[in-house]
């Protein structure tokens, strides 16, 4: 995560934004972004990987998902 500015403040209404920005095979990377009074001051990302929850391994993404995910490029 990247900090545009040292901290916030008590009393600060942070808006928190969030997207998927791919997707591909088993994984997929999501970005996200925090502002104050309409200025960044907080940015970051992590990959997420999709797991078969029967078996704890990577399975496929949806070619559903992958769709929606491409149509919001």
């Amino acid at each position: 995560m990247e900090s545009g500015r040292p901290n916030g403040r008590a009393g600060d209404n942070i808006e928190v934004r969030t997207w998927i920005a791919s997707a591909e095979r088993v994984k997929s990377l999501r970005r996200y972004e925090f502002l104050c009074d309409g200025q960044r001051v907080a940015q970051g990302e992590t990959e997420w990987v999709y797991v078969d929850v029967s078996t704890g391994r990577p399975r496929l993404i949806s070619k559903a998902m992958a769709g929606f995910v491409r149509d919001q490029e």
